[in-house]
C-alpha cells in the first residue's frame, strides 16, 4: 500500500514539474518521504497504518502546490497558482486548436471549392489561440490579484486515496504525439478532399495527362472517415493522455481497417490512369513503370502493416492488464 500511495503521488506531481528536472526533484521527494516514515515507524515502534502512511504524504501537500516550490518566480502569476494556470493553458489551446482542425474539415469537405478554403483556415488560427491565452491569462492574473493567498477547495481538502491510478511509463502518450497526429490527420484529410477538385497537388504539372484510377475514387470516403477516426483517438488521447483497453482494442481495429484497405489497393491495379482525351502510345509504357512501382509500394506497406497489427494482436494477449489476457492465462493454467 505504501508503495502504491507514494507511486501515485509523484506520479501526479511529476505532471506539473519541468522535464528535465524530473526524475531528480522526485528522487528527492521520495527519499524524504521514507525518511519521514521510517522516523515515525521506529518512534512507534510498529509499522504504519494506512491512514498514518496517508497522513505523512499528505504533510507535504497537495501534488500543485509542491511542484509550485520547484518552478519559477513569476511576477503575474505566484508559484502557487501558475502551475494550475499553466496547465490550463495548454489544455485551452490544444482544445481551441483542435475544434478549428475540426472545423477547417468540415468546411473543406462541405465546400464547392475545397482548395480555396484552405488558406483562410490556416490564417484562422491565430484568430483562436490569441483570446484564448489572454482570457485566460487575464483571468489567472485577476484571480492572483485579488486571492493574495490561493485557498481552493481542491488544493487544501485532498487525499492521497484520490490520486489517478498507477500508470505504466510505457502507457503514457506525449501530449506532442496526440497534437501532431491531429494536425497531420487534418491537413492530410484537406489535402485528400482537395485531389479530385485539383489533381495537380498529387501530380503536378503531370495531372494534364494522368490521373487516379477508379480504385480510388470508390475508396475516398472510406480513406476520409478512417482518418477522422484516428484523428478523433488522438484527441481522446491528448485529452487523457495513457492507454487504456478500450483505446487499445480501437487502435487495433483502426489498423485493421487501414489493413483491409491496403489489401483492396493491391488487388485493384491500374492505380494510375491516363486522362480522358490523352492517347499518345510513347506515355503507356511509362505509365506501367508508374504503376509497377506503385504495385511494390503498396506490397511493403501492406507487409509493414501486417506485421504492425499482429504485434498489436499479441500485445493484447500479453498485457497482464488486459481482462482478456488475464482469462487466456487462467485457461492455460487449468
Amino acid at each position: 500500500m505504501i508503495v502504491d500511495l507514494l507511486e501515485r503521488y509523484l506520479q501526479s506531481i511529476r505532471t506539473f514539474l519541468p522535464r528535465k528536472a524530473q526524475d531528480d526533484i522526485l528522487r528527492e521527494l521520495s527519499e524524504n518521504i521514507l525518511s519521514q516514515m521510517e522516523e515515525k515507524e521506529a518512534e512507534l515502534g510498529r509499522p504504519l497504518t494506512e491512514a498514518e502512511q496517508e497522513e505523512v504524504i499528505k504533510q507535504h501537500g497537495h501534488p500543485i502546490v509542491v511542484a509550485a516550490r520547484y518552478g519559477r518566480r513569476q511576477y503575474l502569476i505566484g508559484p502557487g497558482l501558475f502551475p494550475i494556470y499553466w496547465l490550463t493553458l495548454k489544455i485551452a489551446l490544444l482544445a481551441a486548436l483542435a475544434v478549428r482542425f475540426i472545423v477547417a474539415i468540415v468546411t473543406v469537405l462541405v465546400s464547392a471549392d475545397p482548395v480555396h478554403q484552405i488558406l483562410p483556415a490556416l490564417l484562422a488560427v491565430p484568430l483562436v489561440v490569441i483570446p484564448v491565452f489572454a482570457w485566460i491569462t487575464v483571468a489567472f492574473v485577476a484571480f492572483e490579484f485579488f486571492s493574495p493567498r490561493v485557498n481552493l477547495r481542491c488544493i487544501t481538502k485532498w487525499s492521497p486515496r484520490s490520486l489517478p491510478a498507477l500508470v505504466k511509463r510505457s502507457d503514457v502518450i506525449p501530449r506532442a504525439d496526440s497534437v501532431a497526429q491531429i494536425i497531420m490527420g487534418s491537413a492530410f484529410v484537406i489535402w485528400w478532399q482537395c485531389i479530385p477538385a485539383a489533381p495537380y497537388l498529387l501530380f503536378g504539372p503531370a495531372a494534364a495527362a494522368i490521373g487516379l484510377g477508379p480504385v480510388w475514387t470508390r475508396l475516398h470516403w472510406p480513406i476520409i472517415l478512417l482518418a477522422l477516426a484516428g484523428i478523433v483517438l488522438a484527441s481522446v488521447n491528448l485529452s487523457s493522455p495513457h492507454w487504456t483497453a478500450a483505446r487499445t482494442r480501437v487502435r487495433l481495429a483502426l489498423r485493421a481497417a487501414g489493413f483491409v484497405l491496403v489489401v483492396i489497393l493491391v488487388r485493384a491495379g491500374n492505380w494510375i490512369v491516363m486522362v480522358d482525351g490523352v492517347g499518345d502510345p510513347a506515355r503507356y509504357n511509362a505509365l506501367q513503370i508508374v504503376n509497377q512501382i506503385s504495385f511494390y509500394c503498396l506490397v511493403c506497406a501492406l507487409v509493414i502493416m501486417g506485421l504492425q497489427l499482429a504485434w498489436e494482436c499479441v500485445n493484447q494477449f500479453r498485457d497482464p492488464l488486459s481482462p482478456r489476457a488475464q482469462r487466456w492465462y487462467a485457461l492455460r493454467r487449468s
